[in-house]
């Protein structure tokens, strides 16, 4: 099973686990976040797997992936 983990960073605080890794699952859960929070977000750090940049990018528009 694969899990996709959602967390403030800076705050050390635990947002979401999405059980999944498919793109309709992260996007469709992301979007379910208040849009005054998806607009507060200014990074999104993800790991090497290639597909989180185009899945986080889909989720909250304004930020850019790293890596």
């Amino acid at each position: 099973m694969r899990a996709t983990v959602v967390c403030d960073i800076d705050r050390g605080k635990l947002l979401e686990v999405i059980d999944s890794h498919h793109q309709s699952d992260i996007i469709e859960v992301l979007r379910q976040q208040p849009l005054e929070l998806r607009e507060q977000v200014e990074e999104v750090s993800v790991d090497m797997w290639g597909g989180f940049p185009s899945r986080c990018a889909r989720g909250i528009s304004q930020c850019q992936p790293g890596i």
